[in-house]
């Protein structure tokens, strides 16, 4: 349960076209000092869409996972503001040592029970990871277990009572 070692980081930042003039995409993606992040890949985009908008994405690629975090922007929300969110709620996943976000911990639980073993460390254990486990082992073999911030399923043989248990 390890990220292994990061082989990337990314920003994609992409905007309405009618946001090019005030270089919304390239304000949002500008990298602030406090997100000391080496070796940066920078998209900068601007697209036609149907009304202004605009959004910015973070990740990182490790050997063995994905981290990321996405950030809309919306009427009178400030470039900079966009950026300054993504930047603090992507470190704190990273800081987290998390090999998955919270965002995308309730989703992988059905694939830990189906695969009857497994296990990761996510950044946030939420009311609705915990909801999706009780719910899932009530249909399958699996018992999750969470330890602070790491999340094990294990599969388990139910006893079965044949005519002489009786």
């Amino acid at each position: 349960i390890e990220r292994g070692e990061l082989i990337k980081t990314k920003i994609v930042s992409v905007a309405s076209e009618e946001l090019k003039k005030a270089s919304v995409a390239e304000r949002m993606g500008k990298r602030p000092i406090e997100w000391s992040l080496e070796n940066v890949e920078g998209v900068y985009q601007y697209v036609k869409t149907l009304s202004a908008g605009c959004y910015l994405h973070i990740n990182q690629e490790y050997r063995n996972t994905k981290l990321g975090f996405t950030s809309l922007g919306e009427k009178g929300k400030k470039s900079e503001d966009i950026r300054s969110e993504v930047g603090l709620r992507f470190k704190d996943i990273i800081n987290s040592n998390a090999t998955v976000d919270h965002f995308t911990a309730d989703q992988l639980l059905i694939y830990l029970a189906l695969a009857g073993e497994g296990s990761f460390i996510t950044n946030q254990i939420t009311d609705h990871v915990r909801t999706i486990a009780v719910l899932i082992e009530k249909f399958l073999p699996v018992r999750f277990t969470i330890c602070g911030l790491e999340v094990k399923a294990n599969y388990f043989k139910e006893k079965s009572f044949d005519s002489e248990d009786k």
